[in-house]
């Protein structure tokens, strides 16, 4: 008997539909090809936070990574196929494609890929299917060399890839005594690392590293650090290089050859495209454009009874979009009311200083408040750190109607207080609102705890408000 839903894919989009659709009590697969969890789960936030985590604490580079496995350990086992079966979830291990059937989406196994968890001619849910198949990265970076063409010994990997790549980096470190040592390394130095990308992931990697004390050079493509957060990547370069990581913007192929020699590692963190080869036999209506799979507010595709969720969409690639957009398509597929505004989810980068934002980085009415101004950070500059907590600041953007448009934080647990901004900005606040207005609710008058980062935002919405 065919289920309500299908799922396919078990990331972060894919368990948080099936867990909505089975809450509801419609029955509901999930077939996955690989690991329940997807990239948070085994390569990206889990593991990469755990690193840094663990380079705060002391730990060495082995260390780390050790930490940073039992992380993904622990955590994976709460994403389970058992904890989801008893949910009401039903797993199932294989690899996929989607189809245009008589009535709606149908899912089928690949020769080879599992077939036997899947019946023969495949799932024809009665509700639809929900494409949840996230992403993978960018193997092809204009201004790098082919991967082949670079110098022997050295060593390439993915953001898919990179635990196993430094383990082995590690092990075939040089004796003591080369760039680093002295550092959370252990008695024996490796080569040089190369992190191509400095977006969120290649700065969180380069600081973990550097921190850990190997020899990390930077590149990026663009002007500066974190294209994609204006305003942020000055700051934030400036405190890799006080973590001794190595800065190259406007990076191209000359600095790539230059920084690469036998030995060097290469992490390769140039960006994700959408995962979309379950739909290569697809012959219904065109469902992908150039950014991944296309879909609206409710995640529906132009194909009855096609939601898709999370990184296939091609929209801002992280996992608490990608969950959110998985319940969203599930309720869609329900019958439910429900959209996904991209604008207000938090654009984050774990490094520090901190980096979220949330709406649009412009507007007529703005102001920028330096941490130097805000108390919290004033009590963690202790002198002789080599920590710089009043280097960031925080922003708010407004229309001329006083309707907020954006907000960005550059500074410590900046991920943390955002949540705040995406609140008022989805709420559709002005900044007074936000402040508290007429009404006396908000965020002056709820009184955040003092000294807090988040005290920040009173401050900065108290100057646009003329206060």
């Amino acid at each position: 008997m065919d289920p309500d839903v299908v799922v396919v894919g078990g990331g972060a989009a894919g368990l948080s539909a099936a867990t909505t659709v089975a809450a509801a009590g419609s029955s509901v697969v999930l077939v996955s090809e690989g690991p329940l969890g997807g990239d948070c789960t085994w390569h990206g936030c889990v593991p990469t936070k755990a690193l840094l985590e663990a380079a705060a604490a002391g730990l060495d580079a082995a260390g780390a990574l050790e930490h940073a496995a039992r992380c993904v350990t622990r955590l994976a086992r709460l994403e389970s196929a058992a904890v989801l079966e008893a949910a009401g979830v039903v797993v199932r291990s294989a690899r996929v494609v989607v189809r245009q059937g008589p009535t709606g989406p149908v899912v089928d196994a690949v020769a080879g890929g599992g077939g036997d968890a899947v019946p023969a001619g495949g799932w024809s849910p009665r509700l639809g299917v929900v494409l949840a198949t996230g992403s993978r990265p960018v193997t092809t970076v204009p201004g790098v060399p082919p991967l082949g063409d670079l110098p022997a010994g050295a060593r390439v990997a993915t953001t898919d890839g990179w635990q196993d790549a430094l383990a082995a980096h590690l092990a075939s470190a040089g004796p003591d005594g080369g760039p680093g040592s002295g550092r959370r390394i252990g008695p024996r130095v490796p080569g040089p690392v190369v992190v191509v990308g400095g977006g969120a992931s290649g700065v969180e990697l380069a600081q973990a590293l550097a921190r850990l004390g190997l020899p990390v050079t930077l590149l990026e493509r663009a002007a500066t650090v974190l294209p994609g957060l204006p305003g942020a990547g000055d700051a934030v370069a400036a405190a890799l290089a006080l973590d001794g990581v190595r800065v190259v913007v406007d990076a191209d192929e000359t600095d790539v050859r230059g920084a690469v020699g036998p030995g060097t590692l290469v992490l390769l963190a140039a960006g994700r495209v959408p995962a979309v080869d379950c739909l290569s036999g697809w012959d219904g209506p065109p469902v992908t454009g150039p950014a991944g799979v296309v879909v609206d507010a409710a995640m529906r595709t132009a194909a009855p009874g096609l939601v898709a969720a999370g990184d296939v969409t091609g929209l801002l690639p992280t996992t608490h979009v990608a969950a959110a957009t998985g319940r969203v398509a599930a309720a869609t597929l329900l019958g439910r009311t429900a959209s996904f505004d991209a604008r207000w989810a938090p654009r984050v980068a774990w490094c520090e200083p901190g980096v979220a934002a949330v709406g649009d980085l412009d507007g007529p009415r703005h102001v920028r408040v330096p941490l130097s101004r805000v108390d919290r950070a004033v009590l963690a500059a202790v002198p002789g750190s080599p920590r710089r907590p009043t280097a960031g600041s925080v922003q708010v953007w407004a229309d001329e109607d006083g309707r907020l448009r954006g907000a960005l934080a550059v500074c410590p647990r900046a991920g943390d207080i955002v949540s705040e901004a995406a609140l008022a900005g989805r709420l559709g606040l002005t900044v007074e609102q936000w402040a508290g207005g007429a009404a006396g609710v908000g965020v002056t008058s709820a009184d955040h705890a003092y000294p807090s980062w988040s005290w920040a935002w009173r401050e900065a919405l108290d100057r646009l408000l003329g206060r």
